[in-house]
């Protein structure tokens, strides 16, 4: 897996007309389901449309992460 920074991410940005957060305080708040679980993301994703999940799903296979949803 690439090292993974805030700066990948502007190309994911670029493609998504929905909300990207990389900041910390987000990647935080979604890190849990309630459990004692806990994995904080690269960054958070609320895609607009359907075009929008695709396109986050194939950045997410581009660069090897994993996709969860809530």
């Amino acid at each position: 897996m690439p090292h993974l920074t805030n700066n990948i991410f502007d190309e994911l940005l670029e493609n998504i007309k929905g909300d990207v957060h990389v900041d910390k305080l987000r990647r935080n708040m979604v890190a849990t389901d309630g459990s004692i679980y806990k994995v904080e993301p690269a960054c958070v994703v609320y895609p607009k449309d359907d075009e929008d999940v695709r396109n986050a799903l194939g950045f997410a296979y581009n660069y090897g992460l994993s996709v969860h949803s809530r």
